[in-house]
């Protein structure tokens, strides 16, 4: 369900997502080492809101797009809140694209690699940029990198490698932030 709307300038998106995935990436949990319950559908439900304001530069045009992201995983007991913004656009012959995201939450009674169970707090960057170079129909170069952040240490307490709302390239333009929820 979503709202969108705005005008020459600047547009909005207001989005709820109840996504379900089908349990088929079963596997080891990359920060607690617990297996993940194969054959069980995560009910993952995210509110999200972006605003995009698009400028002229003179060369070409850039748009700045804030957004906000609250996701609920009811199986992994989690609740997390992200923030960030794309940059994106057209100068002359070059296409920029950054996006940088910070998350913070708290994930409910999870068992450690080491077996203790502890809350665990949230706290993660992402970010990624990259440049196109628009020469013509046949050969576009294309430059890009990823920072995701992890985890230094799986028995702290502390969940500091970052996770995106389940696919979330899905949803994103390029590439979208993280490849997939280990939250579940």
């Amino acid at each position: 369900i979503g709202f969108k709307g705005g005008d020459k300038n600047w547009k909005y998106e207001v989005l709820f997502l109840a996504i379900r995935n089908d349990g088929g990436n079963a596997g080891t949990h990359i920060r607690t080492g617990v297996t993940n319950f194969s054959g069980v559908q995560d009910n993952l439900f995210a509110y999200t809101a972006k605003l995009y304001y698009t400028f002229d530069t003179g060369n070409g045009k850039l748009t700045f797009a804030p957004f906000f992201a609250f996701q609920q995983n009811q199986i992994a007991r989690a609740d997390s809140y992200y923030f960030g913004f794309e940059l994106f656009g057209k100068l002359g012959i070059i296409v920029p694209r950054l996006e940088l995201v910070y998350v913070t939450g708290k994930q409910d009674g999870v068992t450690l690699a080491n077996g203790t169970k502890d809350d665990l707090d949230i706290d993660a960057w992402a970010g990624f940029w990259s440049l196109e170079f628009d020469l013509n129909k046949a050969f576009n170069p294309y430059f890009g990198m990823w920072y995701i952040q992890g985890d230094d240490d799986g028995n702290d307490g502390d969940a500091e490698d970052f996770q995106g709302i389940t696919n979330i390239a899905k949803f994103t333009p390029t590439f979208g932030m993280g490849y997939g929820s280990s939250l579940t």
